[in-house]
């Protein structure tokens, strides 16, 4: 099946040559949504508002096999069965001096390939990407200009086989390289001067709308300009004549009329077709005086001009889930979406007007149409489309848009990735991202390292920093803390341009609710950079954005009508200290701790720049090679308890899998340290918390009234310099019973637990403060990796750990001794069986660190951490308890 047989099945067919749009026959469209292509031997069906290929091609009554483009058969086949191809013809396209710039193949059956001499193969030939770096050229383009310097007319016709026919009739034609709907605004200007040009349209939809669409090209380039309709030419001569009237077939070409005519007429045949053309007035005006745009007949006001222009442009429109209004339209072989609210779509719309009448356009003007165009938007389509900020999910695929000029985009599958020159998703755009450079294969992620100064945690951040190339999911916001000198700043502008890329590389964290929601909507990653206090309000917003949420306000300058920003975004936030002080804050967070460079190792940010761009394509590549393996890994994970964040724990595991065998288990052991960490600066930050721990210190257990409570904590605050009348300390037992809420899981994390004792007394309710059986009251931070989960992806089961509550087998020789460097990780981390869990039994910081630090590399581990560190004296005691 060819592409004019599908278009033949559809409504609102608009376009030329391969690019076309109609009416969706899958839903009730009112707009052109459907945008149909031809393309490697398929033909391609998008529906903008979201029906799939499958219900578009069944609502034709066709089958998916049908959008393969049929080729004629013909005796000489190849072993698959299919014809044969063989050239009929080469066109070489000269320049000036006659050398060859790129040729024409055709082929019979008949088909087309582009090509162009190779400059380091002397004879050979370039038949992919043949334009790239070239600038293509007309037909016959010697001839084309010796006419225009004698005042002679030119033909412009479609193919050129139709040129090669023209010139033994003495007329000089031309044609661009593709034929139909490939025309450029280059080779009008190539025609800048020409007395007269016709142009012949083949007897085709696709074939009328290219003549238009070079008519259109070719004004204030050309004298004259004229159109010649063979049918209509035909038509004409059948009714002058005895003639029977027959209709022309579809795609008929003057090469056709010039066979079809005896020879020694043809000549008069050509000059009688170019003696009735028609004259090109363009679009804007015929549709005017014949009032089918403009009401009433009269003469049309410059905005129906410009909404005409509109309509001719191609240009659809949509709202969003949220009423966002936007357009979106063809350019160059890609769709581009524009705010309608925007200042770039007001000004495309005056650069419109302008390019086609030569003079500006009134404010009102535009208003009016900003209006039409909005109501399209609205109710013209009255299913929302989805929009995507840099990263979107279909279909089981992720994208990630380059926000290039091209509109390309990077599909990552479980297979690999490649980059895309059509998405099928629509992409959102803000005048502040900037082109992101093209990822390599075979990278190398590591690399990232060279420039982010980490103390630890080096997996858990790599883990982080592939999430967040992951659509749909909650990430943990990053923390970047350390004494001044760490390049924290620069860090956090290495990770912007590395994720996404703008011209603002860092932010700062706005107080102001409406200004930081603005932020929040036009990034993908938001580094906040010095941030020294993070207040309630701002702490309540980035964990909205974080989980993903939304802020409603008024709309300014208006009463009652409101603006919806919505959101669900990446937060780096670095300063001197961890600023994020609420619990709720730092349980969606990680902290990572940067090291202070040493003089002798500090260089010039332009070096460090120079060459992070140097790595930067392929640290790109490595993160989508890495999120390729872990998109394979993903399904197969199970976590047995997962801790508030669970999406970003599991795809952390998945994505530290497939950054090495094993580092998995380091991922889930550094992120269950790290919210250990957090746990105590929770406690650390909160004033109840600490009067509470210290209130349990020297007792197992404590119960009674809230009201009790609060006056024997009251009685501590002094000397634990906590003052009492700081604004976020309770001011009643009734506050500070609803804290316990806030504090809880903190608290459990150090093994105090508060519960209500139940039932509720006639004098008040009653609390219990108790220890659990195996904690200390001193701060865990390291821990041995809890019990494995029953999980077939996971290999290695610890057998040092019995139980989550941290019992410990006597006999520690159970612990194997591995050969290789990740064998030697994976038997001090493996599977967690509770993220959020953590052994209160670890010997020291320094084992933990030299665990976390293991690569993979064949150097030894030394050989104090291939035995577990003995217990001291207190935990031996600790155990028997």
């Amino acid at each position: 099946m060819r592409i004019n047989d599908i278009l033949q099945r559809l409504k609102g067919v608009k376009g030329n040559g391969n690019q076309h749009t109609a009416l969706c026959p899958a839903h009730e469209d009112k707009t052109p949504s459907l945008a149909i292509s031809e393309k490697e031997g398929k033909i391609l069906l998008h529906c903008h508002a979201g029906c799939s290929k499958e219900s578009i091609v069944a609502a034709m009554g066709l089958e998916m096999k049908d959008l393969f483009i049929e080729e004629s058969p013909t005796p000489n086949n190849n072993d698959n069965g299919k014809p044969k191809r063989e050239i009929a013809a080469v066109y070489d396209y000269k320049d000036m001096d006659g050398n060859i710039v790129h040729s024409t193949i055709r082929y019979n059956p008949k088909s087309f390939s582009q090509r162009r001499p190779d400059p380091d193969k002397p004879g050979g030939y370039i038949y992919k990407d043949v334009f790239k770096g070239i600038t293509p050229i007309l037909y016959n383009l010697q001839a084309v200009s010796k006419a225009i310097e004698e005042h002679r007319p030119i033909i412009i016709v479609e193919g050129e086989k139709d040129c090669e026919a023209l010139a033994k009739l003495d007329f000089t034609a031309t044609t661009c390289p593709m034929g139909t709907g490939k025309w450029r605004k280059e080779y009008s200007d190539m025609l800048t001067g020409v007395v007269s040009v016709y142009i012949i349209a083949d007897n085709d939809e696709t074939g009328k709308n290219h003549a238009k669409a070079v008519a259109k090209s070719l004004v204030g380039k050309a004298d004259d300009i004229y159109l010649i309709d063979l049918a209509t030419a035909h038509k004409a001569q059948s009714e002058n004549t005895d003639t029977p009237q027959t209709e022309l077939p579809q795609g008929y070409d003057i090469s056709d009329l010039i066979e079809a005519t005896p020879q020694e007429q043809r000549k008069a045949a050509v000059s009688l077709l170019i003696a009735n053309a028609t004259e090109y007035k363009g679009e804007r005006q015929s549709k005017g005086e014949n009032g089918g745009k403009i009401s009433g007949g009269g003469k049309p006001t410059k905005a129906d001009m410009l909404m005409i222009l509109v309509e001719e442009s191609g240009a659809s429109f949509f709202h969003s889930d949220v009423k966002d209004l936007y357009s979106a339209m063809k350019v160059n072989n890609h769709t581009e979406i524009m705010s309608i609210g925007s200042r770039a779509f007001e000004l495309w719309l005056i650069g419109l007007f302008y390019n086609a009448y030569g003079q500006p356009i009134s404010n009102d003007a535009i208003k009016q149409v900003l209006g039409a165009c909005s109501a399209k938007a609205m109710y013209d389509n009255p299913n929302p489309v989805a929009l995507s900020v840099r990263v979107a999910e279909r279909d089981g695929e992720f994208w990630y848009d380059l926000t290039n000029s091209e509109w390309q985009a990077v599909k990552i599958t479980k297979s690999g990735w490649n980059i895309e020159n059509e998405p099928p998703i629509m992409f959102n755009r803000f005048r502040h991202q900037s082109p992101q450079t093209i990822p390599t294969g075979n990278g190398n992620i590591n690399k990232i390292l060279n420039y982010v100064n980490l103390k630890d945690n080096k997996t858990l951040f790599l883990c982080w920093l592939v999430s967040c190339f992951v659509p749909n999911i909650p990430h943990s916001a990053i923390i970047l803390h350390s004494e001044k000198g760490a390049a924290k700043s620069t860090a956090s502008e290495l990770l912007k341009n590395l994720i996404d890329p703008s011209s603002l590389e860092t932010l700062t964290l706005q107080s102001n609710q409406r200004t930081l929601a603005v932020n929040l909507m036009s990034h993908w990653l938001l580094p906040f950079d010095n941030v020294s206090f993070i207040s309630d309000e701002v702490s309540d917003t980035l964990c909205r954005a974080i989980t993903g949420g939304g802020i409603q306000q008024r709309k300014l300058n208006t009463n009652s009508e409101d603006v919806i920003f919505t959101f669900q975004r990446c937060i780096a936030i670095n300063g001197i200290q961890n600023v994020a002080k609420r619990a709720d804050l730092l349980d969606r967070s990680i902290l990572i701790e940067l090291l202070r460079i040493k003089d002798k190792e500090r260089k010039e940010l332009t070096e460090i720049m120079a060459n992070f761009e140097a790595d930067r394509a392929e640290i790109l590549g490595g993160i989508f090679d890495t999120l390729s393996k872990a998109m394979a890994i993903y399904p197969t994970v199970k976590l047995c308890n997962l801790p508030r964040m669970a999406d970003f724990a599991r795809w952390g595991y998945a994505i530290g899998e497939a950054l090495g065998e094993g580092l998995g288990q380091i991922f889930l052991y550094e992120y269950a340290a790290n919210r250990q960490i957090q746990n105590e600066e929770a406690i650390a930050n909160d004033p109840v918390a600490t009067l509470i721990v210290e209130f349990m210190r020297d007792k197992e257990y404590w119960s009674g009234k809230c009201s009790e409570l609060y006056n024997k904590l009251l009685s501590i605050a002094f000397d634990h310099g906590i003052s009492t009348s700081d604004k976020y300390y309770p001011k009643n037992a009734i506050v500070l019973a609803k804290k316990f809420n806030d504090i809880k899981s903190n608290l459990e994390s150090i093994g105090l637990y508060i519960t209500k004792i139940m039932p509720r007394k006639p004098d008040g309710q009653r609390y219990s403060i108790k220890h659990s059986k195996s904690s200390t009251l001193s701060t865990h931070l390291h821990s041995h990796p809890p019990k494995a989960c029953n999980n077939q992806s996971l290999a290695n089961v610890d057998d040092y750990v019995n139980d989550v509550d941290g019992s410990v087998d006597a006999d520690s020789s159970t612990l194997n001794t591995p050969s290789s460097t990740f064998d030697k990780a994976r038997n001090y981390a493996v599977c967690v069986d509770d993220v959020d869990d953590v052994d209160k039994f670890a010997t020291s910081e320094e084992w933990f660190t030299e665990i976390s630090n293991v690569t993979d590399t064949d150097s030894d581990i030394p050989p104090e951490f291939l035995k577990p560190t003995p217990l001291s004296a207190p935990q031996q005691e600790q155990l028997k308890i």
